[in-house]
């Protein structure tokens, strides 16, 4: 059997912020997934990674008049939000 040491509040809470950043990482990423696959299913398609949704997002003024739903508008909103760098 071997034994482990027991961790220090310390290293404790460095895991507990590794996890917690992980998630959020992770949650950029599927909201980014998701706002590209909705705009797939209007025929806009644009290019992948977090860094990208700026150029995808600055077309919108341009689609709003081509008479798409208004809901694309609070997702561009979130996103920008969700990827502007903070980590």
């Amino acid at each position: 059997m071997w034994f482990v040491a027991v961790k220090t509040e310390e290293q404790r809470s460095t895991l507990a912020i590794h996890r917690v950043r992980e998630t959020l990482v992770t949650q950029k990423i599927q909201l980014i997934n998701a706002l590209r696959a909705h705009l797939a299913k209007f025929g806009i398609v644009g290019p992948q990674g977090a860094g990208k949704v700026p150029q995808l997002t600055a077309c919108w003024p341009t689609w709003r008049i081509r008479g798409f739903p208004p809901w694309p508008g609070a997702l561009f909103r979130v996103s920008r939000w969700n990827t502007s760098g903070r980590h």
